[in-house]
């Protein structure tokens, strides 16, 4: 119940891309339940009138059939591709959503690599049981049905013996998949086992010639090459027994039509003809509906997985603000996992002007403390302020807008240097009030954000015009110090608009000369203060540029 749910809610998102895909299948069986009967008419005038001018025309007709059915068939494919990408685009952007907005406990207690599997491939399964094996399961039975009703009005008994041939072919799809499946899974197996011991014999080379283990890996090895023999043995008579079963069962229904129409229908070579082409549709649509409701029975885990990361997410909330004139902690407790409390009932208050230096020990908190003021997390107890709004409650927007948070280990962007600052610029004026921040105005023509120009003077002046290439691997080809430039060059450009700034460590691996222009720009803040509410986390002293003290 649940899969039909969510076929029918992403079916429903791309409505205008199923409508072509509809239409293409219903001329596509029409094509499929027309060509049989044409055959038959075909070979019952031919015997009527054996003339090589009308074999021909009905040869080139046919051809031309088979031509529209092939040009089709492709504009179908094409069409359910189009279909699946904006259902699978839909599921992609629903699940990135609803992970952004969830709780970021949450987040860390279901795990990146889940996440990461459930976006990844349980969304291309989805995708698969949508675009392909629900509209198969359609097609298919609507073929079946059609054929049926037509071979019912030929006759009763052909009706019937189709109808059973449908059945059976369908049963022993159903019974042989297993049986093919297990044999597959024990090859494999039996492979990766050899994989395995190959590897662990390289990887101890230097083990063995120390210790005369040559022996040991060689017998290791034959045994594992015997049992992946043997399983492959059993496969093969699994598969090579099941293989001509299938076969000689569209043998034995093709001979029990054939006979069933000589003799309860008029055996003339038309009816014959359509009786074995009408078996062939059918028994390979039976196939066919058997493998698609295989597949989306066996991905009902995606569907559940899908629905799991969609229940993460939580409502929305819309308060705004355009200034932050002083936050406060109120009983704040927060723990992962609801292990031994990291903070406990903190109780503070910062105001605007002030430059707080967060200090502390490693593991006594300050990395939690940072993202409960940035609203990454949420206190199990307590409240966070913004002026009188409880953080929790800010759109997250708008709360991007106001807090901006330079971290010493922040994930970059796959982006040229210039893009990364002017993408980050952009995105951080969306939760503008009324295109205001900080009281100043934020319009992309007027605030200078976006500016070309502000950006590459910044690049320009830290040095980072030297990264020629992209970033890569989210930054990580980049060098501490190149990191921290990039960092940098992100505070410098959007600070004058950040109510709230956050610095974490970030004169760590900077060069002489960069950390010359960063006591600088400290300085330029420094006498900017009363315009910012300023947390500076550093293990260096940082009297002259901080106002208070903080430690946690």
């Amino acid at each position: 119940m649940k899969k039909m749910k969510v076929i029918f809610r992403f079916i429903k998102q791309a409505w205008k891309k199923c409508i072509p895909c509809l239409i293409l299948a219903v001329f596509i069986v029409g094509l499929q339940i027309v060509m049989p009967i044409a055959v038959r008419q075909f070979l019952s005038r031919l015997e009527e009138s054996a003339e090589i001018k009308l074999l021909l025309i009905a040869l080139v007709l046919y051809a031309l059939l088979l031509g529209v059915y092939n040009v089709l068939d492709v504009i179908w494919m094409k069409s359910l591709d189009r279909m699946g990408g904006a259902i699978l685009s839909g599921m992609r952007s629903e699940l990135m959503r609803a992970i952004y907005y969830a709780p970021y406990k949450k987040v860390l207690a279901t795990g990146t690599e889940k996440i990461k599997n459930i976006i990844y491939m349980d969304t291309i399964n989805i995708f698969g049981c949508i675009s392909v094996h629900t509209v198969n399961v359609i097609t298919n039975v609507m073929l079946i049905c059609i054929f049926e009703i037509i071979a019912f009005n030929i006759d009763v008994m052909l009706g019937a013996a189709l109808l059973a041939v449908a059945v059976v072919g369908f049963i022993l799809a159903l019974l042989t998949r297993g049986r093919i499946a297990g044999a597959s899974r024990d090859v494999n197996m039996k492979m990766k086992l050899d994989n395995k011991n190959v590897s662990e014999y390289v990887d101890s080379i230097e083990a063995a010639r120390n210790n005369n283990l040559i022996s040991y890996f060689v017998d290791k090895e034959n045994n594992c090459i015997h049992d992946f023999i043997n399983a492959s043995v059993k496969a093969d008579n699994t598969l090579v027994s099941l293989k001509n079963l299938v076969s000689q069962f569209h043998q034995w229904a093709s001979l029990l039509l054939i006979a069933l129409t000589t003799m309860y229908v008029k055996g003339d070579a038309g009816n014959l003809v359509f009786a074995m082409l009408v078996l062939d549709v059918v028994l390979d649509a039976s196939r066919s509906l058997e493998n698609s409701l295989y597949q989306i029975v066996r991905n009902e885990p995606s569907f559940e997985h899908m629905e799991e990361l969609l229940a993460l997410t939580q409502e929305i909330k819309g308060e705004v603000l355009d200034s932050v004139d002083s936050i406060s902690f109120e009983n704040v407790s927060f723990s992962y996992d609801d292990k031994k409390e990291v903070i406990s009932e903190l109780n503070a208050e910062f105001k605007k002007g002030e430059i707080i230096h967060v200090k502390g020990e490693n593991g006594k908190g300050k990395s939690t403390f940072i993202k409960l003021l940035n609203g990454l997390l949420e206190p199990d107890c307590g409240s966070i302020r913004y002026n009188d709004v409880n953080l929790s409650d800010l759109k997250p927007e708008n709360r991007c807008a106001n807090v901006l948070y330079i971290g010493q280990d922040e994930t970059l962007l796959n982006e040229s240097v210039e893009k990364y600052l002017d993408i980050i610029a952009a995105a951080m004026t969306i939760g503008s009030t009324d295109g205001m921040t900080n009281g100043k105005k934020t319009d992309e023509a007027d605030s200078g954000l976006s500016d070309k120009k502000c950006i590459q003077d910044i690049i320009t002046k830290l040095g980072l015009s030297d990264i020629k290439r992209e970033i890569e691997e989210l930054g990580m080809s980049l060098s501490g110090g190149q990191r921290r430039k990039l960092l940098l060059a992100k505070l410098m450009l959007l600070y004058e608009n950040a109510p709230v700034i956050i610095i974490d460590e970030i004169e760590n691996d900077l060069d002489k000369d960069t950390r010359k222009l960063w006591q600088q720009f400290a300085r330029k803040l420094y006498e900017e203060k009363d315009r910012h509410v300023i947390f500076y986390i550093s293990h260096e002293n940082s009297e002259e540029f901080s106002t208070r003290v903080f430690e946690i």
